[in-house]
């Protein structure tokens, strides 16, 4: 962090301090990588990984694990995965918006459709070791694990929102939480399958 990063964290963390919503982590991400990867952590040991976007030290790390899949859910100015393709991983590109995944001038309909294309890559166990990731590991990711958590996983909603909310997942980001308590209420009337995502979010 540089300094006059660092003066503007100190001056949001006391206006922060007064309004009891300030998140250090939602202006400068999850600091310094572990193994070169932001935010790592097992969702299935040995099986599925998330976090944020590697470097090349990263990349090989994964490699040692055996990761044979990768679940992109940022865009391509915020990091590539070419290394990842080079180490002979097939990379399925899922871009979606964190700020404006509903309410974007652009095509919300395609945040949705890419959701619904990680939450099946996650699902088909043939990829596995899987990873997934987006550029801090935490809200996008967030969101893509926690809805993995229920529908493969049978967690209780209340269970794998708390694990999103320990890894990072804001509350200041507020479309992916709207898609998140849509999620919620639409598990809450009916078992929530892939089949019948379409229908949910029409």
């Amino acid at each position: 962090m540089t300094f006059s990063q660092w003066m503007l964290a100190t001056l949001m963390f006391f206006a922060g301090s007064l309004s009891g919503c300030f998140n250090i982590r939602y202006w400068f991400g999850n600091g310094p990588a572990t193994n070169g990867v932001p935010n790592f952590s097992e969702v299935e040991p040995t099986k599925v990984f998330r976090g944020g976007q590697p470097n090349s030290r990263g990349w090989e790390y994964l490699r040692t694990l055996g990761v044979k899949t990768v679940v992109k859910l940022d865009y391509s100015d915020e990091g590539v995965d070419d290394e990842a393709r080079k180490l002979g991983m097939t990379v399925i590109d899922a871009e979606m918006q964190s700020k404006g995944f509903i309410h974007w001038s652009g095509s919300p309909k395609a945040n949705i459709v890419n959701l619904a294309k990680a939450e099946a890559a996650l699902s088909y166990e043939s990829r596995w070791p899987i990873y997934v990731h987006c550029l801090y590991g935490e809200d996008r990711t967030g969101l893509v694990v926690g809805e993995f958590r229920v529908l493969h996983d049978h967690w209780r909603t209340s269970d794998a929102y708390a694990e999103m909310r320990a890894l990072g997942f804001h509350l200041e980001i507020h479309d992916l939480h709207e898609v998140w308590e849509q999620f919620v209420r639409e598990h809450s009337v009916r078992p929530f399958t892939m089949e019948n995502r379409s229908g949910a979010t029409d």
